[in-house]
């Protein structure tokens, strides 16, 4: 896995390390969301995946576990380097599915909340 696509995002994105537990049909693991837009996340996994592989996400937009999130995604960009860290894992991209209208609303207030936080943002790019 090597393709990462131009930078195309029309949405903030917020810079964050939280646990995200990850379940394909073949396997649960846990990885690391390193940030966060409101049509996806990108994973630091430590299970190579191929690009189309849907799972099901769980994460919680607190640290106490209080704010679950539980969204279907698909891996839409992978890039594993000589150059990575091997405890760090390989860095995907996911796309959420199917949110609809209620989970949409509610990732893009905790994305707004994490920004008005302090955490770091990335603005949207040329589409």
């Amino acid at each position: 896995m090597s393709f990462i696509p131009p930078e195309r995002r029309s949405y903030m994105r917020v810079q964050l390390e939280y646990p995200v537990k990850c379940m394909t049909p073949q396997v649960i693991f846990e990885g690391k969301a390193i940030n966060l837009g409101l049509h996806g996340l990108s994973l630091l996994s430590p299970v190579p995946l191929e690009i189309g592989t849907e799972m099901a996400i769980l994460f919680s937009f607190t640290p106490d576990g209080d704010t679950p999130f539980l969204a279907l995604a698909e891996v839409i960009w992978g890039e594993e380097g000589e150059d990575q860290n091997a405890n760090e894992g390989i860095s995907l991209g996911l796309r959420f599915l199917n949110l609809g209208r209620q989970k949409e609303a509610l990732l893009s207030f905790h994305i707004h909340q994490l920004a008005l936080s302090g955490y770091i943002t990335s603005t949207p790019g040329p589409a």
